[in-house]
């Protein structure tokens, strides 16, 4: 489990890789490029460029919104079992001093 939990935490990662190299050509081609160009030739690049970083923003929000989520959710789960536990205790305790003092009684007539 803590393997493909490792996998799905390295794709924001790998995203986030790509846009900074797409961020890399994207600069050297501007920067490099001695031609003048019309601005809506490089227009795709930079927009996949722009969507590659919006994914990436929205796949570590959302990994860091699950991971709050997780939390909590261990601490409910955590808390609802202990009162479970502790309602189990009680009833068991109860029912055995009811089956004794029952026993008790029998035994006395």
């Amino acid at each position: 489990m803590r393997k493909s939990l490792g996998i799905l935490a390295s794709i924001p990662a790998g995203l986030l890789i790509l846009s900074l190299f797409g961020l890399l050509l994207y600069l050297l081609t501007r920067c490099c490029d001695r031609k003048p160009r019309k601005p809506s030739a490089q227009r795709c690049q930079s927009c996949s460029l722009v969507i590659i970083t919006l994914m990436t923003c929205a796949s570590i929000g959302l990994a860091i919104l699950n991971q709050k989520d997780k939390k909590q959710a261990t601490t409910t789960t955590m808390t609802s079992t202990t009162t479970i536990v502790t309602v189990t205790v009680s009833i068991n305790i109860s029912v055995r001093i009811s089956f004794s003092n029952s026993i008790f009684k029998l035994r006395q007539h």
